[in-house]
């Protein structure tokens, strides 16, 4: 390929020395235009091969593609295997509901300003697949991608990689198997993801599912998803971090109403959880073992059916929640704020570290603000410098209620919290609560074979 490219540039090269002829060289990226019998089949096969295709002329090295109207497609397109760019201008891509779009085997696929819609895929990625390669989704739409498989719109496998910036990806009523299954490397910025819902069975249909891979997503807005559980994320091992983002009014039928995870080291960095609602445990958030990192977050006015309003962690996890706010979330059951179980002590750490965090205003059956059981072994919890206040409970432990767990409590206040039956402010069963320098109401203690250390 090297050659032919030599030769003929030597060749436009001898001609241009001819007297009164002046020919245009070639940039050292092509844009070839859907113009004259050019379909964009064609122009990627040109651009990949450095060759002409059907009406298209030959590519050179990296290639752009300048959309010129809107397209309707009966068969999906070739794969990208080389450097292209494609330029929507603002106009859509239609699958007509019977083709998928854009594939990367190997090369890097950049889209800008384009609208994909009624895309369909037997496999995972009606709009967008990365087998291998990087794509970037630009200031562009998805909408309507159906796929038979997990990752109905866009698929990320373990060699790929793709960033979504200044976009909008919108779902649909009925879907299967989550929008996007991320493999590989998935970053989304300043975008909206929201309106999907799916009709799934257990354990799939959220907006991303993240199986094993790397997940970072910054100031964009998760909203107003429904699955059967975390309808925003779901992680099974890997990482997700997630900055300056909203998640909001989402429903799940079991764990997690925005986010569930297992094994998964999650990262929460001054980001909002509003208005999110589980069937059973973990309103706003799901942890199943692995890391949690909560920091200068609010989370306000979640719901569960059963445990942790807006987040319930179970099956020996780390987490720690810093300069946070958790307010005015609710649990049928046990935790309003926050429910924990089988929080194992580790050898040289705490399970759970609450520090600089407000928890106010939450409701639950038991332990208004956070409800604790470490099982037969001892789970352990560390709260510092916080404050917990008028949080309710209709039942007992109107701050904490625990049980099996070792809880330690130091330069913080808790204050006008109430329980309807016993323990205002907490009501502690086997478990061993120490205090020091903090302001509550010890007449609102109520100990239950379990042991209270002042200091």
């Amino acid at each position: 390929m090297v050659g032919i490219h030599l030769s003929r540039l030597v060749a436009l090269l001898l001609i241009a020395c001819l007297p009164g002829l002046v020919v245009p060289l070639k940039a050292a990226e092509d844009v070839i235009e859907l113009r004259g019998g050019c379909t964009l089949h064609d122009a990627i096969i040109a651009a990949n091969t450095d060759a002409e295709s059907g009406a298209c002329p030959a590519g050179l090295g990296a290639d752009r593609i300048r959309l010129t109207g809107d397209l309707s497609l009966s068969a999906a397109l070739p794969p990208v295997t080389s450097s292209i760019a494609i330029d929507g201008e603002g106009q859509a891509l239609d699958g007509s509901d019977n083709a998928s779009l854009f594939q990367v085997v190997g090369g890097t696929l950049t889209l800008n300003d384009l609208t994909l819609t009624r895309c369909y895929s037997k496999v995972a990625g009606a709009a967008l697949r990365v087998e291998a390669g990087v794509a970037s989704v630009n200031a562009s739409t998805i909408r309507d991608c159906r796929a038979q498989d997990y990752g109905e719109a866009i698929y990320i496998g373990a060699s790929g990689a793709a960033t979504i910036r200044d976009s909008l990806i919108e779902g649909w009523q009925g879907a299967n198997d989550g929008l996007i299954l991320n493999e590989g490397r998935l970053r989304i910025e300043r975008t909206q993801l929201t309106g999907y819902i799916a009709k799934s069975p257990l354990y799939s249909g959220s907006v991303i599912v993240n199986d094993g891979g790397a997940v970072l997503i910054s100031g964009s807005s998760i909203s107003a998803n429904s699955a059967a559980m975390g309808s925003a994320i779901q992680s099974w091992f890997g990482e997700v971090t997630l900055v300056d983002s909203v998640f909001a009014d989402h429903t799940s039928e079991t764990f997690g109403g925005a986010i569930k995870t297992h094994a998964t080291t999650l990262t929460i960095i001054r980001s909002v959880f509003r208005g999110n609602a589980s069937g059973s445990s973990g309103g706003a958030i799901f942890l199943g073992s692995g890391r949690l990192t909560l920091r200068d977050s609010l989370l306000q006015g979640n719901s569960s059916e059963w445990s942790g309003g807006a987040v319930a962690i179970e099956d020996n996890p780390l987490v720690t929640i810093s300069g946070s706010i958790l307010k005015d979330n609710s649990a049928g059951g046990a935790g309003g704020a926050i429910y924990v179980y089988n929080a194992i002590k580790p050898k040289r750490d705490t399970a759970i570290k609450i520090v600089d965090t407000i928890i106010s205003g939450n409701r639950a059956e038991r332990g208004g603000a956070i409800h604790t059981h470490g099982s037969k072994a001892r789970a352990s919890i560390d709260i510092a410098g916080s404050v917990i206040s008028g949080n309710q409970a209709s039942y007992r432990g109107g701050a904490l209620n625990v049980s099996h767990v070792d809880v330690s409590i130091v330069d913080s206040v808790i204050v006008n919290n109430t329980a309807v039956k016993l323990a205002s402010v907490i009501y502690a069963e086997e478990s061993a609560i120490a205090l020091w320098n903090t302001s509550l109401d010890l007449s609102q203690v109520l100990l239950n074979d379990a042991s209270l250390a002042l200091e």
